[in-house]
């Protein structure tokens, strides 16, 4: 997982809870990121 993952992941939590979406299954999903954003891909 990367860096700017952990950091957010509180946050990325509370948008999957209040989006029902599996939080579970959006840390194993394959991510790329920037200096200031995150990508979570199912590809």
């Amino acid at each position: 997982m990367c860096k700017l993952f952990n950091r957010y992941a509180k946050e990325i939590e509370n948008y999957c809870l209040a989006n029902s979406l599996d939080f579970e299954k959006a840390k194993n999903l394959s991510q790329c990121w920037g200096k200031n954003d995150i990508w979570l891909s199912i590809l």
